[in-house]
């Protein structure tokens, strides 16, 4: 069966997209990520990782727009270079990023790159800095930029005795062992650097496991959320920059020589800048050309109707992603109106006709966002709607104003070797009511004003693939080439353009395989006490019980990556139809589009081919540190990025592994019977007496914890799914650790760290949920993003779990021990 997933104006993306319900740990930079975790709902095509449709006012990251109220944690020393070379375990001997005393986030750290197209690696050498006459290996920024520079826990232990002395107004209050080995003392550090021992754990246990982190992070204007994840992205984007600057090599497969010269090419902005406009007016003319640039002689009938899902596929018409979450936080479209219209002019158009057609082109879009919004609410929290299976027959007579039969047919026509598609293939239609209100307000939409916005999307869309810099240039408004030409731009341009590919080199340097084993045991055990917990609900009948723990059972488990990217052949072969030329920057970006594009389609017609099944965990690989539950093909995939510390190490405590990868595989698996009709058949709720019984119940059970959750002035309605899957995901974990313990020796305690493994075990879980958020930025997502803020993550999960508050002795009736509990299962 084919999969659809209906979309924007073409209303079907044809696409492996993932029901990604993830884990809410972002990276920060993600400008297509605003949503929670970005691909819950569409699939680019064309693209292997998932896109949103933004406005005009959203293209560039979040982040640069945001007026920080929160703090950041102090960031790398400005003298530690990206074009360091690192290979595989020497990077952890040399790297001082690697290194116990040091945290990765905060703001951008200064590049001494220059506009050469590459550079060679020097070295590292972070500063020192001396505190009451004791040797401080600092977790750093740079003093000269106005922040405190912070110490971290381990190394103000190493240096003053094993006592942490009262500095900083407090922040580090509390006596500390020392620490007695180098493998266990960044694991230590990790959680004290975070931990305020003076809150007790029964009152507030967010509070009590990073309270440190909340006091001792500090401000930066381009950063909503900070936490371990930011700090791991910043690591990985300077160890891709090692690795993409590193020498090009004959050594190296033609995919990574490939690679690096894209890379290369990104970093010679002078180039880019000279042959940007043609390229643009280049690509825009096979397509009939810009109308706003063209004026009078632009013609609707120039159009090759059945060729526009590649130009409306580049401009992201085809994966558009309720957006409900970010388009709040702003409110002024003439940032990308006056880059529009200036662009416009530039390339040709009269000032007076650009004026008036941009401003067309942003209202369309602001009248689209709005019959979305009141559309994705109704369908997303609509319990009695699962995804539909129809026929594209059923389709057309449903919404006959759209051509699906044609349209789908030119879509696939991008493969080399296309399959018809008949009006009797089935798609899913998650979002029928936005359908519905799409068909009418596109048919009274002209067809210049149509063109007119996708095209701009597509050009807005190049720069900023193809310009380092580009979330300056478009708030700048600037119509050349931004100035600073950031190495780290061309990193992610580079892994935006190349996911896979880029992938694989981080994954043979920097993953282990022995990291990837120990997450898929984690898995195996937790899947057990899944269906272990299922079986004995007896408020379920029996053939409910049955069907949730076959559907547990039957899930593809899909870790890290494949196999095929340590085989120098099998990598290759898969992308075998792939040529980076010497053509310009922005024309071998267009390429390697149109590929990704042809690849993403192709596996959706080859059911079995073998790399497709993981595009749910690479899609995700470089942008976040998540994992996916894809809910059309029941798929589990956790990305390469969370194969690596802090969230998994085989040589730290199995309670830390548990606590902390552990959950978040706990969470998506949890999420294959979040939803009563997941696992049942939606037909047998109303007909069979015992099934509809237990429907009543979990349904009873659901209520109770968005009544919970709605007490945190949350919306608990819209939070329900990924709520359930906090509360269950942790336990589940918990019960695994638990009987892992139990067949093995007892696990050593951690210096400085005076608490049971089972304590250290929930411990370790919500030290990673500690996130700053900007307060702005978190107001707007405790009312509307489906994940909720981490404090009450942790908070209303562990307050549900007894055997949380049995192993810290918390009374009953103290807050993390309320009298009454909420359990789904």
């Amino acid at each position: 069966m084919l999969k659809f997933i209906t979309t924007f104006v073409t209303l079907v993306t044809v696409s492996s997209g993932y029901y990604n319900h993830g884990t809410a740990i972002h990276s920060p930079y993600n400008s297509h990520n605003y949503y929670g975790n970005n691909a819950n709902y569409a699939q680019a095509i064309g693209s292997s990782s998932g896109s949103v449709l933004h406005s005009y006012k959203h293209i560039t990251p979040i982040s640069t727009h945001i007026q920080s109220k929160a703090t950041v944690r102090p960031s790398l020393p400005t003298s530690i270079n990206p074009y360091s070379t690192f290979h595989g375990d020497n990077y952890h001997q040399n790297n001082h990023l690697d290194q116990p005393g040091y945290i990765q986030s905060g703001a951008k750290i200064s590049s001494t790159a220059s506009s050469a197209a590459y550079l060679p690696p020097p070295t590292i050498s972070p500063p020192s800095i001396s505190y009451n006459n004791n040797f401080i290996a600092p977790s750093i920024q740079n003093l000269s930029h106005g922040v405190k520079a912070v110490p971290s826990y381990a190394n103000y232990a190493k240096h003053n005795n094993g006592q942490i002395n009262n500095l900083q107004h407090n922040r580090f209050p509390v006596p500390y062992s020392p620490i007695s080995s180098h493998i266990s003392e960044p694991m230590s550090a990790d959680i004290l650097e975070n931990m305020d021992p003076s809150v007790n754990p029964c009152d507030n246990f967010y509070k009590f496991t990073c309270g440190q982190f909340l006091n001792s992070t500090f401000a930066t204007p381009d950063k909503k959320r900070v936490n371990w994840s930011s700090d791991m992205y910043e690591k990985i984007v300077i160890r891709l920059g090692g690795l993409l600057n590193s020498k090009i090599s004959e050594n190296d497969i033609e995919l990574f020589r490939q690679t690096k010269q894209l890379y290369r090419q990104c970093l010679d902005r002078k180039t880019i800048t000279e042959q940007q406009d043609k390229n643009v007016l280049d690509i825009l003319n096979k397509f009939g050309g810009w109308p706003v640039v063209m004026g009078d002689t632009w013609n609707s009938t120039d159009i090759d109707w059945t060729n526009t899902p590649a130009i409306f596929s580049y401009a992201e018409l085809l994966s558009y992603q309720y957006p409900v979450k970010n388009f709040t936080n702003y409110s002024d479209d003439s940032v990308y109106y006056n880059f529009l219209v200036k662009y416009a002019v530039k390339l040709g158009a009269e000032k007076d006709r650009a004026k008036k057609e941009i401003m067309e082109a942003i209202k369309f879009e602001n009248d689209l966002l709005n019959i979305s919004l009141s559309a994705f609410y109704v369908d997303e929290t609509n319990e009695s709607n699962p995804d539909n299976f129809m026929t594209i027959d059923e389709m057309m007579k449903q919404w006959p104003t759209i051509e699906w039969l044609t349209y789908i047919n030119s879509v696939f026509s991008m493969i080399s070797d296309p399959k018809k598609i008949n009006k009797n293939e089935k798609v899913i239609v998650n979002y029928p009511t936005f359908i519905t209100n799409f068909e009418k307000f596109i048919s009274s939409t002209p067809k210049r004003v149509l063109i007119n916005y996708a095209f701009g999307r597509v050009i807005i869309d190049l720069l900023e693939r193809t310009n380092p810099g580009s979330s300056i240039f478009f708030e700048n408004e600037q119509l050349g080439m931004n100035d600073k030409n950031d190495w780290r731009d061309c990193v992610k341009q580079t892994v935006d353009n190349l996911p896979e590919i880029v992938t694989a080199l981080y994954v043979r340097n920097f993953i282990k395989d022995d990291e990837k084993l120990e997450a898929m045991n984690i898995t195996s055990n937790i899947k057990k006490e899944l269906i272990k917990t299922i079986n004995e609900a007896k408020w379920l009948d029996v053939e409910t019980r049955k069907n949730a723990s076959h559907k547990i059972l039957s899930t593809n488990t899909k870790i890290g990556y494949p196999d095929l990217y340590r085989n120098d052949n099998e990598i290759t072969e898969i992308f075998r139809d792939l040529q980076i030329g010497e053509s310009t920057y922005l024309h071998n970006v267009w390429k390697i589009h149109r590929f990704n594009t042809a690849f993403t389609l192709r596996g959706m017609r080859d059911k079995e081919q073998y790399f497709q099944t993981w595009m749910p965990a690479l899609s995700e690989s470089w942008r976040t540190i998540n994992a996916v539950y894809y809910e059309p093909d029941n798929v589990f995939t956790v990305s390469p990025n969370y194969l690596q510390r802090p969230a998994i190490d085989k040589r730290q405590p199995s309670y830390m592994n548990y606590g902390r990868i552990g959950y978040i595989i706990g969470h998506e698996l949890t999420h294959i019977i979040d939803t009563f009709r997941n696992f049942v058949n939606k037909d047998r709720i109303t007909t069979d007496l015992l099934i509809k019984t237990s429907a009543e119940n979990f349904n009873k059970r659901v209520d109770c914890i968005i009544d919970q959750y709605n007490n945190y002035t949350l919306n608990g309605k819209l939070s329900r799914r990924e709520i359930i899957a906090d509360n269950v995901g942790v336990k589940m974990s918990y019960y695994a650790y638990k009987n892992w313990s139990s067949q093995h020796e007892p696990e050593p305690i951690l210096p400085g760290l005076n608490y049971t493994p089972s304590q250290m075990f929930w411990i370790s879980y919500a030290s990673n949920e500690c996130t700053l958020i900007n307060r702005d930025y978190l107001i707007d997502i405790a009312k509307k993003q489906m994940h909720p803020p981490n404090q009450y993550r942790v908070l209303g999960s562990l307050s549900n779990i007894p055997e949380f508050s049995k192993d810290f002795n918390c009374p009953l009736s103290s807050p993390m021990n309320p009298k009454t509990k909420c359990t789904i299962w």
